[in-house]
């Protein structure tokens, strides 16, 4: 059925548009000459039409509205507006609102910022990874050298010269390493005491050479004590 309106007197429909509004049939005229009125006007509009760019829809295509006539602009916003309510009608076929579907458009922003989040924290753990890499390497480097150092100084208190020097190429200093990740001067302490100072203390004592020795060797020849002994007891010849 046509959108063309119906006159309200003669009750005849319009049988097209101008930017002066509707385009009605002279009445009384032939019905061959109204056709070819009606031929006339309708190619006229179609003319119209089709020097604006316009279309089946009955507003031209790719025009501000601002620049379409009356006619033009009503069937623009006719046209918008059933295709508002077609969308309407698949919201509703959905099951869903339009403020449901915005809902679901801002949380699927809210996702991709968090998406983006992620990214930035696997870029800050791969960062503190490469940091913590560096660190290993460089203590790798230096405190194998600290805690010989360290060795040495504590080792130094009851060794030295080469005697230190053997030790030192002998051990692990790993194996002296307390709580704190440095040499513990007790364990090396405890380790020397066991393995030297008994040995020095050995070195210290003085030979025991009977009951009434003053820790000191005689330098008489041999056979002089005996010798001794004997004048002692059955007296000295003379």
């Amino acid at each position: 059925m046509s959108d063309l309106p119906i006159h309200p007197f003669t009750h005849v429909q319009a049988i097209g548009f101008t930017s002066r509004g509707p385009v009605w049939p002279v009445m009384g005229g032939s019905g061959d000459g109204d056709e070819d009125g009606a031929g006339a006007e309708s190619g006229a509009q179609s003319g119209q039409g089709a020097s604006h760019g316009g279309s089946d829809k009955g507003f031209p295509a790719d025009t501000p509205v601002a620049q379409m006539t009356d006619a033009q602009q009503a069937a623009y916003w006719k046209h918008y507006s059933r295709e508002h309510e077609g969308k309407a009608k698949a919201f509703t076929t959905l099951g869903v609102t339009p403020e449901q579907i915005q809902q679901l458009q801002e949380r699927n922003a809210e996702l991709e910022k968090a998406q983006l989040n992620a990214s930035e924290l696997a870029l800050k753990e791969a960062t503190d990874k490469a940091a913590a890499d560096a660190r290993a390497a460089t203590e790798a480097d230096w405190k194998p050298k600290l805690l010989a150092s360290q060795l040495k100084s504590a080792a130094s208190q009851v060794l030295s010269g080469d005697q230190l020097t053997e030790w030192l190429d002998s051990v692990d200093p790993g194996k002296f390493v307390g709580d704190n990740g440095e040499i513990d001067e007790s364990k090396v302490m405890g380790k020397l005491t066991a393995i030297f100072g008994q040995k020095k203390e050995q070195q210290q004592q003085q030979p025991f050479w009977g009951q009434h020795s003053t820790g000191h060797q005689s330098a008489d020849k041999p056979g002089t004590a005996g010798r001794a002994a004997a004048a002692k007891r059955f007296g000295s010849k003379t």
